[in-house]
């Protein structure tokens, strides 16, 4: 995740075009990113801290090193996470452990740098799963694509709620990065069934050699005998406004008709980025005919 400080400019040049304007994008100072995703799968949790680099910088992140990190429950139990030995910045939990629904985890993050030591915190409380009766697929041709969508059904409760979306394919999960994360509020079932709403596509095998070379790989293709696994969380609204807004980051909008640039929203303390939260996981899947 980079950060650039810069606030679109686009409604004075449309005023004042006779005037040179200046962008700094190479000086702003690098903030400290915290990430970590807790899970009630029984596991080795884990925490990722870096620092963000300059804008036109093509390199990922540094990783933090020599961080002290630590998850509190509001069930008094405390756990301590210790750097990986051959990746820089990821923390990692010694003993394997599963969150729970209703249960608050505290995060501290302790750095030290040339400029001073310094203190990061955040909080999240897990919510219940949603509860999933089945998925389905159905098969759609659009001219000479053959498409499928994978479609829910299952309760959903009264109340706005969020949702986060991650795919397996084959066993492989194809939802790796935030870009392909999937989020999904209420608005069209709130408090009802939910009966075969469709909550993704895949492409058929067939079709990969009807596309560009360059887009082949983008695009995720069912056979037939595919396993397709759906792991479904409820999440807090704050966390789906930080992914969704990383990925308009990711993805830019249109300067005409977008809305204006804004922060990500962050619950880390102290000026940190990034995000920590925590969920459970409600897993279906099904097979492709």
């Amino acid at each position: 995740m980079k950060h650039s400080g810069i606030i679109s400019l686009l409604l004075l040049c449309f005023f004042s075009c006779t005037e040179e304007i200046i962008l700094h994008t190479d000086n702003s100072d690098p903030m400290v990113i915290i990430y970590g995703e807790l899970t009630d799968e029984w596991m080795h949790q884990s925490v990722k801290i870096t620092r963000s680099s300059p804008y036109f910088d093509t390199q990922p992140n540094t990783g933090v090193s020599g961080a002290k990190v630590s998850i509190t429950s509001s069930e008094a139990k405390i756990y301590e996470l210790f750097e990986n030995d051959t990746v820089p910045g990821l923390y990692v939990t010694s003993a394997e452990w599963a969150v729970k629904a209703g249960v608050t985890y505290s995060l501290k993050v302790e750095t030290d740098s040339d400029s001073g030591k310094k203190s990061y915190e955040a909080t999240t409380t897990i919510l219940p799963p949603i509860e999933i009766d089945s998925i389905t697929i159905t098969t759609i041709n659009i001219q000479e694509f053959k498409t499928y969508t994978l479609n829910l059904y299952g309760n959903e409760p009264e109340g706005e709620d969020f949702y986060l979306c991650k795919y397996s394919v084959r066993d492989s999960l194809i939802t790796t990065r935030i870009s392909r994360y999937q989020m999904l509020d209420d608005v069209m079932f709130d408090g009802q069934y939910i009966n075969g709403f469709p909550l993704t596509f895949f492409d058929d095998i067939e079709n990969q050699e009807k596309y560009p070379e360059g887009r082949r790989e983008h695009v995720v293709y069912l056979g037939s005998g595919d396993k397709v696994e759906l792991q479904m969380s409820k999440v807090s609204k704050a966390y789906f406004e930080f992914i969704t807004g990383c990925q308009r980051e990711m993805r830019g909008s249109n300067p005409f008709f977008g809305g204006p640039a804004a922060n990500i929203v962050t619950n880390i303390s102290n000026g940190g980025g990034g995000f920590f939260t925590g969920y459970c996981i409600s897993r279906a899947e099904v097979i492709r005919p």
